[in-house]
């Protein structure tokens, strides 16, 4: 079997129902895209309040 993870990270603005919670959010995402059997995402934000 074939494996090929990419991990892909971004930056950018966390909107909740249509409503602006975060300007400062990170997103990690994981992905096999031979088989999708592995895909994790993980949303990482600061000062929550």
């Amino acid at each position: 079997m074939r494996v090929y993870l990419e991990k892909v990270r971004t930056y950018g603005k966390l909107y909740l129902n249509d409503k602006l919670f975060n300007a400062h959010a990170e997103l990690e995402f994981e992905d096999n895209y031979y088989t999708n059997l592995k895909q994790n995402g993980k949303i990482k934000i600061d000062n929550l309040t």
